[in-house]
């Protein structure tokens, strides 16, 4: 049937070719063909549409879920240093303090410590609200600042907030009890 002779010189693949083509053409009386039809194109084009819409869909999430963690990161972060030298300073306190609470920009608070006076301020750069300890900047985005002594405990507490894209605002607030150690 086929000339065997011709296919010698020919890989295993091509010989599988040349025999495809030529069976192709006994039977169906015209060139090789090859390719698909219109509607296998359009199916396959609506199942990789779908597969990426999927991707996408998950890279979106993805992406928002992280920007809700880095704010929620930020805002505990910014809490904790202002809680850390509040706490510091307090301890290191010769004089009781009054109940106070910073929640205006221009508030402050002077703690007196055997080094001398350290002043806290909350004062506002923009739109952010910032704590500042004798004018450096400790803290960003800090709500409120709350000092409030019960018998030789001085209890901190410190709220934190910042706008996260697509959640809102978002808040953390962190109490710490401090003794002083000089009162």
């Amino acid at each position: 049937m086929l000339n065997t002779n011709l296919t010698k010189s020919f890989t295993p693949l091509e010989k599988a070719c040349f025999v495809r083509k030529k069976l192709s053409n006994r039977i169906k009386g015209h060139g090789f063909l090859t390719g698909f039809t219109l509607v296998e194109v359009m199916v396959a084009t609506a199942i990789s549409s779908l597969m990426v819409a999927a991707v996408f869909g998950f890279l979106i999430a993805g992406n928002r879920s992280w920007q809700l963690g880095s704010g929620l990161v930020s805002i505990q972060d910014n809490a904790r240093k202002a809680v850390y030298y509040l706490s510091r300073d307090i301890r290191e306190i010769t004089t009781g303090i009054t109940n106070t609470t910073l929640d205006n920009s221009g508030d402050s608070i002077t703690l007196n410590t055997p080094s001398g006076q350290t002043v806290y301020s909350l004062n506002t750069s923009g739109n952010t609200k910032r704590l500042e300890r004798d004018n450096i900047i400790i803290a960003n985005n800090i709500g409120s600042v709350g000092l409030n002594q019960t018998g030789g405990i001085i209890t901190v507490t410190v709220t934190s907030q910042t706008a996260v894209p697509q959640q809102g605002e978002k808040s953390f607030t962190l109490t710490r009890e401090v003794r002083p150690r000089n009162e």
